[in-house]
């Protein structure tokens, strides 16, 4: 359903422990490296900058905090420090 080419991005996110898990397991892309820093995990990887999966990442609500790319981490609602 994407139209035209997307352009990849680097998308870095703190993900919950649940979501870290499912991520492990079904990867979003060839290059993704999720690390536990301290007592969360941080996910970095290229994906399609297409709308369909801003949707997604947008939905997981304070699952995932997107610190890159800037323009998604401002699309993103206020979160709270602590992630479930």
């Amino acid at each position: 359903m994407g139209f035209g080419k997307a352009q990849p991005v680097t998308l870095v996110a703190t993900l919950a422990d649940d979501l870290a898990a499912y991520l492990t397991e079904t990867p979003l892309a060839r290059d993704q490296r999720i690390e536990r820093v301290g007592e969360r995990y941080v996910l970095r990887a290229t994906v399609p900058n297409t709308w369909q999966q801003q949707w997604w990442i947008l939905s997981l609500g304070e699952k995932c905090i997107v610190h890159e790319p800037t323009d998604l981490r401002e699309k993103s609602p206020p979160r709270s420090a602590a992630l479930p």
